[in-house]
């Protein structure tokens, strides 16, 4: 009994898909803001009540 490549890329890259769609439904919660008008850097911050 072998691994067939074929079969193994494919549900790499299904796992890769939903764990990227995963990360982007996520990330929608979130937005930047920018500290001092971006001249301190940028943070995430989480929108009320979405988790």
């Amino acid at each position: 009994m072998g691994i067939r490549t074929g079969d193994l890329i494919a549900t790499g890259n299904s796992h890769i898909s939903n764990k990227l769609a995963a990360a982007h439904k996520l990330l929608d919660k979130f937005f930047k803001i920018r500290l001092g008008r971006g001249l301190y850097g940028e943070c995430l911050v989480k929108k009320k009540n979405l988790l």
